[in-house]
């Protein structure tokens, strides 16, 4: 829960910007403000700009106009260099889950923490079950990922996407190969981690029932611009 009186930090800042795909202008003259554990929604129609926005903001895209903060970064200083450390400061979960079915739910978390650079052996084992406890697959430490229900690798690339405690978590369609029940227990794991860890969560997705049933701040890309919805 936020302290009120505090000074709330501004995870996600932009301001004038405008979001380019290649030459092509997706939106216009963009303000956005993310603030720290604030859970926000990003809907559009397919092609409105929604992935274009999310890739500007993880560094995927350059911002070409305008001027955007991320977690203290400022984008148009982004490089081959320091894209790396920046995006340590984030999570990141999409539709495609991108585990290695094959490996056990330690060993993908596991090699995630090692491309983190945590060379310990013991605090990586320390930090994995902390995550697997906090998503709820703690007895499934060593089940294959193809052992698993689409829910549950859902839920292992959110633990992976945890695991350096980002204070900004991406999340781009997450529910799009989830059935109802997954996407409820998905919603309220991510409401949760967003409220007790105070990470700030931007949620892209086009399925309004979400919206409706997990209520947050909205906003919608529409006619190359993006627009705060009540």
């Amino acid at each position: 829960m936020l302290v009120i009186g505090l000074d709330i930090k501004n995870i996600i800042e932009l301001k004038n910007a405008n979001i380019q795909h290649e030459e092509n202008i997706v939106l216009e003259n963009i303000n956005l403000v993310i603030k720290e554990a604030e859970f926000s929604y990003l809907v559009g129609d397919t092609g409105s700009g929604k992935s274009s926005l999310l890739k500007t903001i993880y560094g995927d895209l350059p911002l070409f106009k305008g001027y955007g903060l991320v977690l203290d970064q400022d984008l148009s200083e982004l490089n081959y260099k320091n894209k790396y450390i920046f995006r340590r400061k984030m999570g990141m979960i999409f539709q495609n889950f991108n585990l290695i079915n094959n490996w056990t739910v330690y060993q993908n978390l596991d090699y995630s923490l090692r491309a983190l650079d945590w060379p310990d052996k013991e605090i990586r084992n320390k930090r994995i079950k902390e995550i697997v406890f906090e998503i709820g697959l703690a007895k499934k430490l060593n089940n294959k990922i193809f052992e698993l229900s689409g829910g549950e690798q859902q839920r292992v690339a959110i633990g992976r996407a945890l695991l350096n405690k980002p204070e900004l978590l991406i999340a781009d369609e997450p529910t799009g190969n989830l059935d109802i029940n997954s996407t409820n227990e998905l919603m309220y794991l991510l409401k949760r981690i967003a409220t007790e860890n105070q990470t700030a969560v931007l949620f892209a997705t086009h399925d309004y029932k979400i919206i409706e049933k997990f209520p947050a701040l909205t906003y919608l890309c529409k006619d190359r611009k993006l627009l705060f919805q009540d």
